[in-house]
């Protein structure tokens, strides 16, 4: 897992080195709606989903949003660094 405080925005990604998937299935099965609400949430906060993954692979997820202008002004204040 891996956090990035950016200029204006924040990235999280999480990888992993399991058996993976095919993404351009992943959306199409019927039941499984993991990943639509995954982009939904990140859509929610300004955000975007990037999925890379493939069959024995493994799978990173990365979301980033942008952080707002009062967020950054409190991170300032209080010394969180960039």
């Amino acid at each position: 897992m891996q956090i990035e405080y950016l200029p204006g925005s924040v990235a999280l990604e999480i990888r992993d080195d399991g058996r993976g998937f095919d993404t351009t299935e992943a959306g199409e099965l019927e039941g499984h709606y993991g990943l639509t609400g995954m982009r939904e949430r990140a859509a929610t906060i300004g955000g975007t989903l990037e999925v890379v993954s493939g069959p024995g692979r493994g799978t990173a997820i990365r979301v980033r949003a942008t952080v707002a202008r009062e967020t950054r002004e409190q991170e300032e204040q209080i010394g969180v660094e960039d």
